[in-house]
């Protein structure tokens, strides 16, 4: 840059201009003549530097830039790919925790498994895209969610379940990929992403029996877990959903 602003400079004049050490101009100058970035003037007693024209500098530097892009992908695609990563990743927020499952929702292929109580029009324009893709979405909520038109199975209680304090969402796609998290009174969002097939197979089944109940209720005309079917654990005492 300050041979751009200031050509036919020495070292020693580009670097008391920078008050930098000269052994560090003269090295970083070398480097850049070198990779052809700057030009000697000839007939000098001392080395005199001019860049190279803004214009054809960033020119080089984008065809060196696509020639290596180029390179990596060919060498890429020679690489044995590993089993894909099954570790849990946490999406701290709830902008990144949106945005994550929106991403997941555009790359589905079949089947969408969805377990929530957020507002839905969040994601109206991923649904609307699976729509158009031909992918089968079903939707489970503790409460009723305005659809707005979205073409999806939705299964939901009459009028709204205390289930837990907070928003929340479980996702499933394809059943290969799953995001679990939920929102708490303040607003602060703690999510988990993983391909782990047994999260994946659990959070599945943690959905379709969340609506085999809700349709048994529907079809006996009342709720199926009573007392006599209570295990009288943590879990029922702690829950309100079975209160």
């Amino acid at each position: 840059m300050e041979l751009i602003k200031s050509p036919n400079c020495n070292g020693s004049q580009i670097a008391k201009e920078l008050n930098l050490p000269r052994t560090s101009v003269y090295s970083a100058l070398d480097k850049l003549y070198q990779q052809g970035a700057i030009f000697l003037l000839p007939n000098r007693t001392t080395k005199v530097y001019v860049a190279r024209a803004p214009k054809e500098l960033l020119k080089n530097l984008k065809e060196e830039m696509l020639e290596a892009i180029d390179y990596l992908d060919i060498e890429f695609q020679k690489i044995d790919l590993k089993e894909e990563n099954n570790n849990y990743l946490n999406i701290q927020g709830k902008d990144n925790f949106i945005e994550e499952a929106k991403k997941m929702l555009l790359s589905a292929e079949e089947e969408v498994y969805i377990n929530t109580d957020y507002d839905l029009s969040l994601f109206k324009s991923e649904f609307k895209f699976l729509e158009d893709k031909g992918v089968r979405v079903v939707l489970f909520s503790f409460t009723m969610l305005n659809l707005d038109g979205l073409d999806v199975e939705f299964y939901h209680h009459q009028g709204e379940v205390d289930c837990c304090s907070g928003k929340r969402l479980m996702l499933v796609i394809d059943q290969n990929q799953v995001l679990i998290g939920n929102e708490d009174n303040n607003g602060e969002v703690l999510g988990t992403f993983t391909k782990n097939s047994l999260m994946v197979s659990i959070i599945a089944e943690h959905i379709h029996h969340d609506i085999y109940l809700l349709k048994l209720k529907d079809k006996y005309g009342r709720d199926l877990i009573d007392e006599g079917v209570k295990l009288n654990s943590l879990f029922e005492l702690n829950s309100k959903i079975c209160t």
